[in-house]
């Protein structure tokens, strides 16, 4: 794990909390590093580019997201509850770090992003869907991906309303489905 105090793990944390509020067309390096105190020019030492620094920072979201999940989910039996847990994950970086899912907020400007970073966000999606399937193929459904591919939507667009409207609602009609099964 990176230290707390590298400049290049700061601009990554910084990076991120901008993209989940602004989306990709909503920050600059100059903001960034007006944020963390340095100029723009060490940004750029570590990320030639705003497409880089996306590229880099959907990547480590990823890997970090999973790993989480994997972690909250391990001695969880239940693949409903495995679900709940992520419903509680997507609630919480919305009510307590009152941010949007990365990706989510980079899918929104896919015109502004490359076919790199596109890819790199892709495989979020990809992966959330493929775990969802999992869990509902344990629970037993015949159409997992289906299930998987309605709850994932719900997730996304859920958080969409909810912010807009300054409601969790939406999280608890995505609850009441799963647990309906």
């Amino acid at each position: 794990m990176p230290r707390l105090d590298n400049p290049r793990t700061k601009i990554l944390q910084t990076a991120q909390q901008m993209a989940q509020n602004r989306g990709f067309g909503g920050f600059s390096f100059r903001d960034i590093a007006a944020d963390i105190g340095i100029k723009s020019a060490s940004i750029h030492y570590h990320f030639p580019t705003k497409d880089h620094l996306i590229i880099e920072i959907s990547k480590t979201y990823r890997e970090d997201f999973f790993a989480t999940l994997g972690s909250k989910t391990k001695e969880i039996d239940d693949p409903l509850q495995r679900i709940m847990t992520l419903v509680a994950m997507f609630r919480h970086v919305l009510t307590q770090d009152h941010r949007m899912c990365l990706c989510g907020m980079l899918a929104a400007d896919i015109e502004l992003l490359s076919l790199e970073a596109r890819a790199e966000i892709k495989l979020f999606f990809d992966a959330s869907v493929n775990w969802l399937a999992q869990q509902w193929a344990a629970h037993g459904s015949d159409e997992a991906h289906n299930k998987a591919m309605d709850t994932f939507v719900r997730l996304e667009g859920g958080m969409l309303i909810s912010r807009i409207s300054a409601s969790t609602e939406p999280f608890d009609v995505i609850e009441r489905a799963i647990a309906a099964g």
